[in-house]
């Protein structure tokens, strides 16, 4: 009977500690709510500024017009590297099979024989 006593008398200081912090925080917080509300309203007029210099910002910024395209100068680099030059070609031309599927040169008709 004993310990449901003392778990009482714990529980109801522990409710009455958390009053008391409960209470403290509260009036804490009435004391700085001045504080708070400037710092609210100081917010809102540096966001009123923010607000205004987005609303200029499309006249702030200078128009101009490209005639040509930027990338076309590197598009024709890369055209003039992809075509070969008649005379500097470096690949070997692929080899050529006939019908059956043999390699040939392409100068000769190779006859098969009958029996195979």
């Amino acid at each position: 009977m004993d310990v449901v006593w003392l778990n009482t008398v714990i529980m109801v200081i522990c409710l009455f500690l958390l009053g008391f912090w409960v209470y403290y925080d509260n009036r804490s917080l009435k004391e700085n709510a001045e504080d708070i509300y400037d710092a609210l309203e100081q917010m809102d007029k540096s966001l009123g500024v923010v607000a205004l210099v987005l609303e200029k910002l499309p006249e702030m910024v200078p128009q101009f017009q490209i005639n040509e395209s930027p990338l076309s100068k590197i598009l024709e680099f890369f055209q003039t590297i992809q075509q070969p030059n008649a005379g500097d070609t470096s690949l070997t031309e692929p080899a050529l099979r006939d019908d059956s599927g043999r390699y040939s040169d392409g100068t000769k008709e190779i006859k098969e024989d009958p029996k195979t």
